[in-house]
């Protein structure tokens, strides 16, 4: 089982109708969470295409309005907002996430 350091993050918004949602809502409302799911599974696809080393969408690191990605490499961060035609924040770590390596993917 191999650990990699994901040092990089950028936080980008997430779809308007996911926005400023309390949680309540979200227990009540099993379509905003396909919808979530779907956004998530989305910007995986386009990171998988992308990037050469490994990365993570940060389902732990939802915010109300955004979601972090995170990088194992300063050049897939700047390969992915290269092609990010949206608005996105720089993410400062504190400390670098985890990443385990499986083979068909990575996961937080």
């Amino acid at each position: 089982m191999e650990q990699n350091l994901l040092l990089y993050a950028v936080r980008i918004p997430l779809p308007d109708t996911l926005c400023n949602r309390p949680l309540e809502e979200w227990s009540r409302r099993p379509d905003l969470n396909l919808m979530l799911k779907e956004t998530v599974d989305q910007l995986e696809s386009v990171l998988f295409d992308l990037c050469e080393q490994n990365f993570v969408v940060a389902s732990d690191e939802i915010q109300q309005n955004s979601i972090e990605l995170h990088f194992e490499t300063q050049e897939d961060k700047a390969r992915f907002l290269d092609q990010w035609p949206y608005d996105y924040e720089r993410v400062k770590l504190k400390r670098p996430k985890y990443s385990v390596s499986w083979l068909d993917g990575v996961e937080a």
